[in-house]
């Protein structure tokens, strides 16, 4: 048996078998709502063959609620959503991902178990084998490694801390892949798109020269050349529309309606990256907007002033995950972009 390391601000514990009660009384004690709490346990199962024989770390940051229940934490919600951050590696505060966890404020994805290890057999029958069967070791493992509860944790994951203020304030919105898949080429006449030292438009020309009926080697030839180097350029010039661009335009959809409703205008609504602004996280920010230079905001051009919302992607746990944070007095707006109904007129695919 091994031990957890609980670290309670500046006093460090570790929990074992003989003081796991107290410290649990310690650690609700120390439970109080909105209180940041990190938990990593660790898992191994080395079977052999192509097992991690190292094992994983599964790591959450969450907001407490201030409670504890059968070794699991609770979830603070914010104004919509029980939300966590998974950190994917410690050393690297950048590595995370924003989870949804629907409406269950229990952490049921990481509870506090001492550590243990365990051995195992395997066997492999060797139906198909001369030498008969075999049986070889197997090695697990399972536990806490490390609980912490306290404000150093927002000083040791500033950018997770600010996203799951973010996600969990925001309407939550998951864009089906259909819609942003790379399965669909638009053409249109003039293009000149150059690729791998093909113009296309060159290359169509060239290919209405060829008669009508494909007849001599020679022109056999030219046709599937010219066939392979057009499928090449029409291939490399896809419109390279990423998930988050994706999410983004739909989230522009979405909102436009409400929005225009709301001014009795046809305004057209843009999305900057907050990071093109020379000073625009921080001022935002200052705003009480836990924002970062990779969210993108909502304006309307022909009010520049009228700020709708923020929106967050790319630190989903699946394509499509997106958090769209609405701006002062904007919740309406956002609420009635994103509520089921909405949603199914523009992208009823999947939903």
């Amino acid at each position: 048996m091994g031990s957890i390391e609980l670290l309670l601000d500046s006093e460090k514990i570790a929990i074992d078998e003989k003081n796991f009660s107290e410290s649990m009384a310690k650690i609700d004690k120390a439970l109080t709502p909105g209180v940041l709490v990190m938990i990593q346990n660790h898992t191994l199962n080395d079977v052999g063959g192509f097992s991690n024989r190292n094992g994983y770390n599964t790591t959450a940051l969450f907001f407490s609620e201030g409670n504890i229940k059968e070794e699991k934490f609770d979830i603070q919600k914010g104004k919509e959503n029980y939300t966590y951050i998974n950190l994917n590696e410690l050393n690297n505060p950048d590595s995370y991902q924003i989870v949804n966890n629907g409406r269950d404020s229990i952490l049921d994805y990481v509870n506090i178990i001492i550590p243990h290890s365990w051995l195992g057999t395997a066997f492999n029958e060797g139906t198909f084998s001369r030498s008969g069967g075999t049986s070889w070791t197997t090695r697990h493992a399972k536990g806490t490694r490390k609980i912490i509860i306290g404000d150093s944790l927002l000083e040791q994951f500033p950018d997770a801390v600010n996203a799951l203020k973010f996600a969990r304030d925001a309407q939550y919105f998951r864009l089906n892949g259909a819609y942003s898949h790379q399965n669909n080429l638009i053409m249109k006449n003039g293009d000149n798109v150059h690729n791998n030292s093909y113009n296309i438009t060159d290359l169509k020309k060239e290919f209405s020269t060829l008669p009508d009926k494909i007849v001599t080697n020679e022109e056999k030839l030219k046709y599937l050349k010219l066939r392979k180097k057009i499928t090449i350029a029409q291939e490399n010039s896809r419109d390279e529309e990423t998930h988050e661009i994706a999410c983004v335009r739909a989230a522009l959809n979405l909102l436009y309606e409400p929005s225009r409703d709301s001014t009795k205008n046809n305004n057209v609504l843009q999305a900057i990256e907050l990071g093109l602004f020379r000073n625009g996280v921080e001022a935002y920010q200052e705003k009480g907007y836990p924002v970062d230079k990779k969210d993108y905001i909502i304006k309307e051009i022909q009010h520049p002033n009228r700020t709708i919302a923020f929106v967050k992607t790319g630190k989903g746990i699946a394509y499509g995950d997106m958090y769209i944070l609405p701006a002062k007095n904007m919740e309406d707006i956002v609420k009635a972009a994103f509520s089921v109904e909405h949603v199914k007129k523009y992208y009823p695919y999947g939903f």
